[in-house]
């Protein structure tokens, strides 16, 4: 059975989002806060967490985008991390040099967020594209935004962590300074969206065999 953790009430319908799942592939597990979901899943890794273990936070104090960018997580919004198995690369050569070995899974993080955006646009009807180099965008503005970690020895893939975080519920304006110009798919649509059918688009693409162009 899914191992669906609930720590905190009211944040995600879990029944709703098994349903809209429809298979065993996950184990998720709610937070209230974190500092990153990033770093709870690699703990939960190191501690011997299966493949398909999820975190999902209500918010983040320390969330992070590229180069170590803060990453805004007020309530509202979805900001999980999955813990991915490293076949999912398998088109990718490990025993390159490491600039090469950057580029590729650079090319693997955008090939996913498209899968992402793909899902997000079926399931929800909502336009949301990618962009390089790992946005997701809505209306000419950036709504979220996918983060990949890896850990890499002996030619081996060891670790595979996808970060995901979308403003779906809370206000663009309430963000703050932002890089780029922000929204949020309820500035959008004008209403709020059921958080469970936004996560079951994500975890649904990165179900996809992942196709590097």
């Amino acid at each position: 059975m899914n191992r669906l953790q609930s720590k905190v009430k009211d944040h995600i319908d879990i029944s709703a989002l098994k349903i809209e799942l429809n298979d065993l592939k996950w184990h998720i597990n709610l937070y209230d806060h974190v500092g990153s979901t990033m770093e709870v899943v690699r703990k939960l890794a190191a501690d011997g967490a299966p493949f398909g273990t999820v975190a999902i936070a209500r918010t983040q104090s320390a969330g992070c985008g590229r180069h170590g960018r803060v990453w805004q997580s007020p309530p509202g919004g979805v900001w999980l991390t999955a813990l991915l198995p490293p076949r999912l690369v398998t088109e990718i050569d490990l025993s390159n040099d490491e600039p090469q070995l950057d580029h590729d899974l650079h090319r693997w993080n955008i090939a996913l967020a498209r899968q992402i955006a793909f899902q997000i646009r079926s399931k929800l009807e909502i336009p949301v594209q990618a962009a390089e180099p790992n946005d997701l965008f809505l209306a000419n503005k950036k709504v979220g935004g996918i983060i990949c970690q890896t850990a890499v020895s002996s030619n081996r893939l060891r670790l595979l962590l996808a970060g995901v975080g979308i403003n779906v519920n809370n206000r663009s304006i309430d963000l703050g300074r932002v890089e780029k110009p922000a929204i949020s798919i309820k500035d959008y649509l004008g209403k709020a969206v059921p958080l469970h059918r936004v996560v079951a688009a994500i975890l649904t693409g990165m179900t996809k065999p992942v196709i590097l162009t």
